[in-house]
């Protein structure tokens, strides 16, 4: 029989699994697994030389949020809100808003410290400081500019690569978010906005030769 396995997610135990059955596993490789994290999806765009928000990526610790959220205030004094994001985060949960309301000029970077779990305004509800800053620890995490403006959108594309290389198109929609901030996935509509469809469907062309030639493989 010709047959092989497709998952939402291929984690090692699947690998295993498709190794144990002898037929080959569709779905990324659990060792670039990363690419599909924040932090490597920071990476994939600026490869691909798309435009994505200030920020800092691979943070290990509250620490390291600490001196990121300094770094882009630095940059951008106006700035006044950013955004923390569990590094595999789903659906907007691992998001948390950082505002800097109050935050000096001169040592910002020791405000921001005293100030982090007070002004961290986290989208799951469930999920309190210690829990967050010990998922921050686990999995590491990015820092970002809170985006502002009138009408904000949040379109999106999805592709998959085949085993033979090739690049598909899936889909485009625009998401619907909620939660305290906006950030939680709740649905969408299809396709994206005319406006922009076809626009966002090259930037993710883009990102998905980059992929294509780490060895990712699958939906993404």
């Amino acid at each position: 029989a010709i047959a092989h396995l497709s998952v939402f997610n291929a984690t090692p135990l699947e690998r295993t699994l498709a190794v144990r059955l002898g037929i080959p596993l569709y779905g990324c490789d659990p060792a670039l697994i990363d690419w599909g994290a924040k932090s490597g999806s920071r990476d994939a765009f600026r490869e691909a030389g798309v435009r994505m928000p200030d920020g800092v990526e691979r943070l290990r610790d509250t620490r390291d949020v600490v001196g990121a959220l300094a770094a882009i205030k630095a940059r951008n004094p106006s700035l006044a809100r950013a955004v923390v994001k569990l590094d595999h985060g789903f659906s907007g949960e691992g998001n948390a808003v950082f505002s800097y309301a109050g935050c000096p000029e001169e040592d910002a970077e020791r405000w921001i410290a005293a100030h982090l779990p007070l002004n961290l305004s986290i989208e799951a509800r469930d999920l309190g400081w210690e829990r967050y800053s010990a998922k921050l620890a686990e999995q590491g995490g990015i820092v970002e500019a809170w985006i502002t403006g009138d009408g904000l959108r949040s379109p999106s594309v999805q592709m998959r690569i085949t085993p033979l290389g090739d690049l598909e198109f899936i889909s485009t929609h625009d998401q619907i978010l909620g939660g305290p901030s906006g950030q939680i996935f709740q649905a969408c509509t299809f396709p994206a906005d005319r406006a922009y469809a076809r626009r966002i469907q090259a930037l993710a062309l883009r990102v998905g030769e980059v992929l294509r030639a780490k060895g990712v493989l699958g939906r993404f």
